[in-house]
């Protein structure tokens, strides 16, 4: 009851003339986390942050399976040149016109993207990501190497985890393969259905 008593003492007197409560205003400021993105879209690219990609990718995976349309998932890797480059921009330029959505493009790891195209099968895809190649060559004009891994979701359900995965795969191929930069991974449907 003492303990109750004094806390009651405590609250009235944090009470003001006008009978309101007024707390300290440090303690009303909101947390900045360490690893927390400040809003959706970076300031370098103004394309989406990384921390954010699985789970926009399973959101559009699970609209494009209820929608039974395809989708595809394209890594775009500009190897050499740093987000704070100059050239940066006009790269960001290149990508952000080939994709329907400015918000379905992602930052990933240190020199690459991710572009999520809605109802692109992989025959579509694959030519769709030679282009984009062509665009970001022209570009760079021979400045930086430029892969790109492509993967699609086909007739299959599938997480964004495992899409990103067999893209990333693809990424690794392109960079093996001088004469290849662009290597789609292909399903195969038969396994799916």
């Amino acid at each position: 009851k003492q303990i109750a008593d004094k806390e009651t003492n405590e609250y009235k007197a944090q009470l003001n003339s006008n009978n309101t409560l007024t707390l300290p205003s440090e303690e009303l400021k909101p947390m900045k986390l360490d690893n927390e993105p400040e809003g959706l879209f970076s300031p370098d690219t103004g394309f989406g942050w990384e921390s954010y990609l699985l789970t926009r990718l399973d959101n559009e995976l699970n609209r494009a399976t209820a929608s039974e349309i395809d989708l595809g998932l394209f890594i775009i890797k500009i190897a050499g040149v740093s987000r704070k480059d100059e050239i940066t921009k006009k790269i960001c330029d290149v990508i952000s016109s080939h994709f329907q959505f400015k918000d379905l493009i992602f930052e990933y790891k240190n020199d690459s993207y991710v572009g999520l195209k809605i109802g692109s099968n992989s025959e579509q895809a694959f030519n769709f990501a030679q282009k984009l190649y062509v665009d970001l060559a022209n570009v760079l004009n021979g400045r930086a190497k430029i892969y790109i891994g492509v993967s699609t979701k086909t007739i299959r359900i599938i997480s964004g985890e495992r899409l990103l995965k067999e893209a990333d795969e693809a990424l690794i191929h392109a960079q093996e393969d001088e004469d290849s930069p662009v290597v789609a991974f292909r399903a195969n449907a038969d396994k799916y259905r």
